[in-house]
């Protein structure tokens, strides 16, 4: 939020309620038990011409891939990297839009991806189903965040019979709608 507001910009959220909303603070909408979704980035009001001179253009994250709009506002392509060594143990990576993690915890995207037997198309498409569900039956309205998920099975060496490596029967998938 520093970052954001250091370069300018406005982290809150959109008040629905006068004509036309505006963007409040996240002070102001915990003050006021407004919660329409995650706080946002914005430009200050009138930065741009209407019908975008309010409320633009409502960005949930600050860092991303492809939203340029808001480089100037500290909106960064840049990730937050944390590295780890790879474990015998460690059967795949995940990497999940927000959408996924909103509504399943990693122990439970762990399991869906356990239940794929190795295929990642089908641990992503089985991602994808149970988010876009819990979205549903969570969500107040037809809103729902993108969903996407990458699903690499690490090649193991302890290969089966036939020397196929447990674990890696696929290349990744990628299944966003």
């Amino acid at each position: 939020q520093k970052r954001i507001e250091g370069c300018g910009g406005v982290v809150g959220m959109i008040d629905l309620l006068p004509d036309p909303p505006r963007v409040i603070s996240m002070e102001e909408a915990s003050a006021r038990g407004v919660n329409d979704g995650p706080a946002r980035v914005f430009f200050k009001e009138n930065e741009w011409e209407p019908p975008h001179d309010t409320c633009f253009p409502g960005l949930a994250m600050s860092r991303s891939l492809g939203d340029s709009i808001l480089d100037e506002l500290g909106v960064l392509p840049t990730p937050e990297v944390t590295l780890r060594d790879i474990k015998a143990k460690d059967l795949f990576v995940v990497m999940a839009s927000d959408g996924v993690w909103q509504v399943m915890s990693n122990e439970e995207v762990a399991r869906t991806v356990e239940g794929a037997a190795g295929q990642a198309r089908r641990a992503c498409e089985a991602i994808y189903a149970e988010a876009a569900t819990r979205w549903e039956q969570e969500a107040t309205g037809p809103y729902r965040d993108d969903i996407s998920s990458f699903v690499i099975f690490l090649q193991r060496e302890d290969a089966d019979a036939a020397g196929s490596p447990q674990g890696a029967v696929e290349p990744a998938s990628d299944v966003g709608r």
